[in-house]
């Protein structure tokens, strides 16, 4: 088998969370379904938002048929509420949390395929976090400052806690 092929068979679960990111949603979409590996599955857990995030969201439904799927609450549960609401809805082998108003770089889900196959990690048999750098955008002034992961971890929970990697984005089978 050509390692292509191994890079290109992991099942890349998005999970997503917004709250009236009418003004952000499309980008970070588009910014999932631009990469050169395709997510399996997009799952989204709107918390009752009040402009038109939701009919954004519905207008990918239909794009990507079969991929997104859509949790939408009746009544603001706030952030944490929301993320665990999603925790246990994924099935694909390498989840990703990347929030309604953030967007990744194309080859995200390549590279990481690139890291699980160099670290000989097996994504249906071992447990594991891969922390990618990250970059806070500051709009106003168009900067961009990265922040260095390069630490490894075996617990998402043990990088944050001891502020090891941003808590913007982060990959875990």
């Amino acid at each position: 088998m050509s390692i292509e092929l191994v890079l290109r068979m992991f099942k890349h679960s998005v999970l997503t969370i917004t709250y009236n990111h009418e003004s952000y949603i499309r980008q970070m979409l588009d910014s999932v379904f631009n990469q050169s590996v395709l997510p399996y599955e997009v799952i989204i857990s709107d918390d009752a938002s009040t402009d038109k995030t939701r009919e954004i969201i519905f207008e990918y439904q239909s794009k990507f048929p079969g991929i997104i799927k859509t949790y939408h609450k009746k009544l603001n549960v706030g952030v944490f509420a929301n993320v665990n609401s999603i925790l246990d809805k994924s099935s694909g082998d390498i989840v990703h949390f990347i929030a309604g108003d953030d967007w990744i770089k194309p080859g995200m889900f390549e590279r990481f395929n690139s890291a699980v196959v160099a670290s000989k990690l097996n994504p249906l048999v071992d447990r594991f976090v891969l922390a990618p750098n990250t970059a806070n955008y500051y709009e106003a002034s168009g900067l961009e400052v990265i922040v260095k992961n390069d630490k490894r971890f075996t617990s998402a929970f043990n990088g944050l806690i001891r502020e090891r990697f941003s808590n913007r984005c982060v990959g875990y089978s």
